[in-house]
């Protein structure tokens, strides 16, 4: 690589931090929770928890700042709910996961291989890039020739 390229600054921009952006992490507990309601009808602390791979304490210090965010409603002992503006956000990742499923697949990958990239970049994608994406995946579903997962 070249000095003078521009790389330098290009890396420092792309990891300026926005304000108010949600962490990746933050991103996959409300996704997570999304799931285990729309699936078992509630969330409890125990399950998010294990699914994650973290401690009930870590777990739950994510839930008090989501709580912070008015993004869930939730009471110890008493379960985990989304708030309106919960279930918009959770209802977007969950969106977003499962377009970019659809794309990894049609390039090829098993849906597990598919999940298991999405959980490595979709938190990283910028709004113009995932509409694009989107637009690809409607145009290669409807195309004859589109190769299929």
């Amino acid at each position: 690589m070249l000095a003078g390229d521009g790389r330098l600054e290009e890396l420092r921009r792309a990891h300026r931090p926005k304000p108010k952006a949600r962490s990746p992490r933050a991103e996959d507990y409300l996704e997570l929770l999304y799931e285990l309601l729309r699936e078992k009808g509630y969330a409890r602390l125990v399950d998010v928890a294990e699914i994650l791979h973290v401690s009930p304490p870590t777990a739950s210090k994510m839930l008090k700042r989501l709580e912070s965010q008015e993004l869930i409603s939730y009471e110890r002992y008493r379960g985990i709910k989304l708030t309106d503006k919960g279930v918009r956000v959770a209802r977007a990742l969950h969106e977003r996961h499962g377009v970019l499923v659809k794309f990894f697949m049609l390039l090829g990958l098993d849906k597990a291989k598919a999940h298991a990239t999405v959980e490595g970049v979709e938190h990283y994608l910028n709004e113009e890039a995932l509409r694009r994406i989107k637009s690809l995946v409607r145009f290669l579903e409807k195309s004859p020739e589109a190769p299929s997962g």
